[in-house]
């Protein structure tokens, strides 16, 4: 068992959480669950949904493709939410 410090957050197994709450792999907030192969928030869970069933292309990120999601900004970069989706393993064939 790996257990990493940083700041508030601690990894265990490559979970991330704050204590007791799991948190997402995407923004940082609350995981509600393992959604496409990851624990994710329910916001991150349908902006990724939305994202693979209607196909969409983001206007590509205006900050070199380095945004850093967070809860509180996640919202501000659709490219680089869900190019990070992706690099947490978010996959349509995720259970």
């Amino acid at each position: 068992m790996n257990t990493t410090t940083m700041g508030k957050e601690a990894s265990l197994d490559g979970l991330e959480f704050d204590g007791d709450t799991v948190l997402c792999r995407v923004c940082g907030d609350k995981a509600s669950g393992f959604h496409y192969g990851v624990h994710a928030c329910e916001g991150c869970k349908g902006f990724f949904r939305r994202s693979i069933q209607q196909k969409i292309q983001y206007r590509p990120c205006l900050k070199n493709q380095q945004c850093n999601i967070m809860r509180v900004n996640r919202n501000r970069c659709q490219y680089c939410r869900l190019k990070k989706c992706i690099a947490v393993g978010m996959s349509r064939d995720g259970t």
